[in-house]
């Protein structure tokens, strides 16, 4: 995978968006969570870009590397000085030296001291707690009124469920939630911070993305049974998926959070990142 990144994806990504810094992180794995890996790289542009960081992403992945395991995450420069001086997980861990693979300048960011990132870590473990209760609160919810034959109703209780997922990982991971109840829109944050939970309920075909629609359309519309129809087969698949999702987020956030602890006791003060040594 090394070679695919400096022969192929450096190059591409250094011409087409000009950054400032790329790191390349590479996911943990843990039990249960298969064999293929996950890499993440994260370009970090000028402030002064225009271009929404969507668009930049999804220009990005049709270099169709993702098949490797390769993720896209874009960030502007100010916005990721902030996110690693109050210590948010996700950027912490991807913003150390040894995942550093492009640098222009010498600006520096400054990483939260650990005592800071010791009580982000703390939260973010009471914050994944608490939304994996809701979570299947919200599933059995949609076990029961399978049971009892409304589907609608299901599908519904099935939607919040992913919904709160997506948004208690944003939470625990980068300390702020997408409000926003787009199941697709959740994606964009979620799927280079959790590949693996991701991966679960893959957006790869129209079947995919007409499946994600229903259960969108599930929240506006299922108290209303005369505009909202669902078939068994659906739901059993969309079931299936977040049944998946919902088994892998915690072990797969437990598994950054054991990073970042590691990367708390490791950092005693506050560190300057230093141009390209960092």
């Amino acid at each position: 995978m090394a070679d695919i990144l400096s022969d192929l994806m450096l190059p591409y990504v250094t011409e087409e968006f000009n950054p400032k810094r790329i790191y390349a992180f590479p996911h943990p794995s843990f039990q249960g969570c298969g064999y293929k890996s996950y890499r993440t790289l994260l370009v970090v542009i000028e402030d002064e870009r225009q271009e929404p960081l969507c668009q930049l992403q999804a220009r990005a992945e049709e270099a169709g590397l993702e098949g490797y395991g390769y993720l896209f995450c874009f960030q502007k420069w100010n916005t990721l000085a902030t996110a690693l001086n109050a210590g948010q997980l996700f950027y912490s861990l991807v913003c150390q030296r040894k995942h550093l693979v492009y640098a222009k300048g010498h600006e520096k960011l400054i990483l939260s001291s650990s005592d800071r990132l010791r009580q982000v870590l703390l939260k973010a473990e009471i914050d994944l707690s608490a939304c994996m209760m809701r979570v299947a609160a919200f599933l059995d919810g949609a076990r029961f009124y399978e049971h009892r034959e409304d589907l609608p109703m299901a599908a519904f209780m099935l939607q919040q469920s992913i919904e709160l997922l997506f948004r208690g990982a944003e939470l625990a991971l980068r300390a702020g939630e997408e409000r926003c109840h787009l199941l697709r829109t959740h994606f964009v944050p979620c799927k280079p911070m959790l590949p693996r939970m991701c991966a679960a309920f893959p957006l790869q075909s129209e079947a995919d993305d007409a499946l994600l629609q229903l259960l969108n359309d599930a929240y506006v519309n299922a108290r209303y049974r005369d505009q909202y129809v669902i078939s068994e087969e659906d739901f059993r698949e969309a079931l299936a998926r977040a049944s998946e999702m919902i088994a892998i987020a915690p072990r797969e956030v437990a598994a950054m959070i054991q990073l970042a602890k590691a990367v708390a006791r490791e950092r005693g003060q506050a560190i300057p990142i230093n141009d390209t040594n960092q």
